[in-house]
């Protein structure tokens, strides 16, 4: 719309001279609304009355020769046009965005809800059982491992070191803490655990294939490892599982460090203590074949206590009663000591006090307390009874191995299950159910305690695996003792 048509809707039939009058105050025009709105502010309207009486009439039909006229007058820029910048610096759009920009801040802004479930996400993650940044309580063990690593490998020198000690003392993540600082040393490492194998013979395979060779019979390896220009550390944990008749196969391994040009250094982790008797013997009979001994002891009280406080920070802390970690510290260490057994059970625990939050049952509380760790502890150790037909004495995982052994078992005329094939089948009822499952030298542990409650029987076999476990129980009777009516239907319903 041009500007002199708009002067004429204003104004009335004023005069081209006229109109120049009131355009020439156009740059001082305060706007109100946009300029092709009917209301606008002129400037000077004393002046403008006083040259001329103004009105406003409706807006007629305008001629073709007033139209022509304007036209002529725009095109020569006798009448100029305003500046299209000053339509676009309208307050209102941005002070709307800065709005609804502080409107979706606010109603974004983390309710106590929303941090307490982030602090309980950080302390769960916090008591993980991964390898830690650093290692608490286990200096002398670092210091003596650390020294036997730097003696063999500065001095490219073939040596064997066997470690021995409970579960959950510190072995493997003390292996893993110093292995990660020496990794670039120019060395051949291999780690693995021999829970994985399904006959301890079956090492020599498995070792010869992560050297990349194409046999793997034993021959081919000893040529390669008196052969190999660089260094081979060789690490297996769960040694024990290669324990055999006559402990044959460890002795080779044992000895391999001790053959002309050898380049292999080994180290082998146990949790038997026994084994160490049963295995040094024969070794420290020949005197170049004696490993280094380094035995890892279980964590005391006060360690436990340290590591569970070690990996909470300020602001995990306030979610968990201290009582609450000296209550789980003080049970750990009075059974086995077990430091990822600790971490676990405040792990746990802090799932429990979330879910009991998620259903309000607790909103007196407002932290994980001792009432929570207990109830995780009774679960994972159960109870000091033995009698299998006392209710809620059976934890829930040994319930899911008695469950998966019947499962294994059902419709077969052979009621025996080889341990191995037990624990396999242990593992597929878990994820089917979608719980937990333990590792496999917790599963032996549980079994265990089942035949301590003649709920299985243990027929002993050469190799831990190959042991065979039967029930003592038909279905009927095993939903009786269980006290899990629905768990059972759901195993066998389900299937792996």
């Amino acid at each position: 719309m041009s500007l002199y048509y708009k002067s004429h809707r204003l104004y009335g039939n004023i005069s081209i001279a006229h109109a120049h009058n009131i355009i020439a105050g156009w740059d001082q025009i305060s706007v109100v609304q946009p300029l092709d709105s009917q209301y606008i502010t002129p400037p000077n309207m004393s002046s403008l009355r006083s040259r001329q009486s103004l009105k406003f009439e409706s807006t007629q039909p305008r001629r073709s020769g007033r139209l022509k006229e304007e036209r002529v007058l725009v095109e020569k820029n006798v009448i100029p046009l305003p500046e299209k910048s000053s339509q676009k610096k309208l307050d209102f759009p941005a002070r709307k965005r800065r709005q609804a920009s502080s409107v979706t801040h606010k109603s974004a802004s983390p309710t106590k809800k929303d941090k307490n479930d982030t602090v309980l996400e950080k302390a769960k993650s916090a008591f993980h059982s991964s390898l830690p940044s650093h290692l608490m309580c286990r200096d002398e063990e670092i210091d003596h491992m650390q020294l036997f690593l730097h003696k063999h490998m500065e001095s490219n020198s073939p040596g064997a070191m066997y470690v021995s000690g409970p579960p959950g003392t510190g072995k493997t993540a003390t292996l893993m803490y110093l292995l990660d600082q020496i990794k670039d040393n120019g060395s051949d490492t291999i780690i693995l655990n021999c829970m994985t194998l399904t006959t301890p013979q079956s090492i020599f395979n498995k070792i010869a294939s992560e050297l990349g060779l194409k046999k793997g019979s034993e021959k081919v390896i000893i040529e390669h490892i008196t052969s190999s220009e660089n260094m081979i550390l060789l690490a297996l944990d769960e040694i024990d599982q290669l324990d055999s008749r006559g402990q044959e196969i460890l002795y080779k391994l044992f000895e391999w460090p001790s053959l002309p040009n050898s380049c292999l250094i080994l180290i082998g982790i146990a949790n038997s203590l026994d084994l160490t008797d049963r295995l040094l013997p024969r070794l420290k009979a020949h005197p170049h074949t004696t490993p280094d001994l380094l035995i890892f002891p279980p964590y005391t009280k006060d360690e436990i206590m340290l590591i569970l406080e070690d990996r909470l920070s300020p602001e995990t802390s306030s979610m968990i009663d201290s009582m609450a970690l000296q209550f789980c510290a003080r049970k750990v260490a009075a059974a086995h000591g077990d430091a990822r057994k600790a971490l676990d059970i405040c792990r746990r625990a802090v799932e429990l006090f979330e879910s009991q939050m998620k259903s309000e049952e607790s909103s007196e509380k407002n932290k994980v307390n001792i009432s929570h760790v207990s109830l995780i502890i009774e679960e994972v150790y159960g109870g000091t009874v033995k009698r299998a037909d006392v209710a809620g004495s059976i934890p829930l995982q040994q319930k899911l191995i008695a469950c998966s052994l019947l499962l294994a078992t059902r419709g077969k005329s052979s009621k025996d299950v080889p341990l191995g094939k037990l624990y396999s089948t242990y593992v597929k009822v878990c994820k089917k159910q979608e719980l937990r499952f333990e590792s496999q030298s917790e599963f032996v542990s549980l079994v265990n305690m089942l035949e301590a409650q003649s709920i299985v029987t243990i027929k002993r076999g050469k190799e831990v695996l190959l042991h065979k476990v039967s029930l003592h129980y038909e279905e009927s009777e095993l939903a009786h003792i269980l006290k899990d009516q629905a768990l059972l239907s759901a195993v066998l319903d389900k299937g792996f």
